[in-house]
């Protein structure tokens, strides 16, 4: 009779007899398997940084984990290959052995610079035509006017707003996947406000003057119309004028109704003098230069002022002559006119240049 031992990796060992008489023997031997150790692998995903990158996917000898499943049970030992990846990394690949123990291996990821594009902006209005200096907006980040290009811009859908002077604003979105994108924005002008500008034209004694005659701007309204409406905000100049009166200049800053008041002289320059000697003294008013043309030869010209005051002399000797009266203060002057007849005074107005 022999005892005997069976051993085997993986199984329990089997021990027993077996009796030899007078034959041989045959002995079967039954043995019960071992239920092997078994390890968890527990991978620990971050960045350059040290900051954990939320669900990745790795596979571990071509098990694929979900999205954010770092954990893979039941291991036997040996030794695995594993392949990371992430959106926005460069793929992370390794091998991770398993021997008598749980296992934590950290795998590092490097971030991939992504791909990035340009919007760039058309703006114009409902012809066509490009509008200048307008400001646009795309997700808060405002450029400067007409600065219509964003640059290093990655996917994603942008809101814009675009504003520009004169214009209603523009608001919209566009998309960047793989590719530049040019926006073409049309921009519907805003009608501007207008004023009304009234005239009040009185004579020197406070009492309306009637059918004058008014230009503003570039707008001349018939005799006794004093009203001009749809003006828009700026500065203009006018002009008032009235048979028997010195016209009228200046100008009228328009930034809400507006009224303007004219007081108009009398004009009484009449020529004065002998009866024998033809005069004519123009233009009256006067802004540069002031003509003298007489029918007899003029000897000499003064010019006086309100107060009396000469201030202007020459002597000519010729039947015309032009007298610059740039440098004059805007006013009322006499001009004297001296011939061999006698002396002839007539009353002009400079009104400056």
């Amino acid at each position: 009779t022999y005892t005997y031992t069976v051993t085997a990796d993986g199984y329990q060992d089997a021990s027993g007899a077996v009796t030899v008489v007078d034959a041989d023997v045959t002995e079967t031997v039954v043995m019960t398997a071992v239920e092997p150790d078994t390890y968890t692998v527990t991978f620990v995903v971050e960045d350059t940084e040290g900051d954990p990158i939320a669900d990745a996917v790795v596979t571990l000898n071509g098990v694929e984990n979900a999205p954010g499943d770092y954990v893979f049970e039941d291991l036997l030992p040996d030794t695995y290959s594993y392949l990371v990846t992430a959106d926005g990394y460069e793929d992370a690949t390794g091998e991770v052995t398993v021997v008598d123990a749980d296992v934590t291996e950290t795998v590092v990821m490097t971030a991939v610079e992504p791909d990035t594009y340009t919007v760039t902006f058309v703006v114009e209005d409902t012809e066509g035509d490009p509008i200048a200096g307008a400001v646009v907006t795309l997700n808060g980040v405002e450029n400067a006017p007409g600065d219509y290009v964003f640059e290093d811009l990655l996917p994603d859908t942008y809101t814009y707003t675009v504003t520009a002077d004169g214009y209603e604003d523009a608001m919209g979105e566009v998309t960047v996947a793989d590719a530049d994108v040019t926006e073409t924005v049309v921009m519907t002008a805003v009608a501007p406000d207008t004023y009304t500008v009234t005239f009040v034209v009185e004579d020197e004694e406070g009492d309306p003057i009637a059918d004058a005659v008014i230009t503003l701007g570039e707008v001349t309204n018939d005799a006794g119309d004093y009203v001009f409406e749809d003006i828009m905000a700026g500065t203009y100049d006018y002009r008032v004028e009235k048979d028997g009166y010195f016209p009228v200049e200046g100008e009228a800053a328009v930034e809400e109704d507006t009224t303007v008041d004219v007081v108009l002289e009398v004009d009484d320059t009449a020529v004065t003098g002998p009866a024998g000697i033809s005069l004519s003294i123009y233009p009256n008013p006067a802004r540069g230069h002031l003509h003298v043309e007489s029918s007899q030869e003029i000897d000499e010209i003064r010019v006086i002022d309100m107060l009396g005051q000469m201030v202007y002399s020459v002597f000519v000797n010729e039947k015309t002559y032009k007298i610059n009266v740039a440098g004059f203060k805007k006013g009322i002057y006499f001009v004297q006119v001296y011939t061999f007849e006698g002396v002839v005074t007539s009353r002009i107005q400079v009104i400056g240049l």
